[in-house]
């Protein structure tokens, strides 16, 4: 299936609009870059934070294992 087609199914299904998903990220000083693929972060709106994590499954994985990564992943200790 094509990305694009993938997108779509993606915005009938969910009823937010997703937005940064992951990406990379990076800060360069003029001599050094630091950079980094963002694939777990908390999203800052007006009144609301919004933890989002990244993942997927192919057809090689083992789907029991993708969820206990979910989440292991999606823990988020408060204080």
């Amino acid at each position: 299936m094509l990305k694009a087609a993938k997108v779509e199914i993606i915005k009938e299904v969910e009823s937010y609009r997703r937005g940064f998903f992951t990406c990379v990220f990076g800060y360069f000083d003029g001599e050094q870059l630091d950079s980094a693929v963002m694939i777990l972060f908390i999203e800052k709106n007006p009144n609301q934070l919004i933890y989002k994590s990244g993942g997927g499954i192919t057809i090689d994985s083992n789907v029991s294992l993708v969820y206990q990564e979910m989440l292991e992943k999606v823990y988020i200790p408060c204080y």
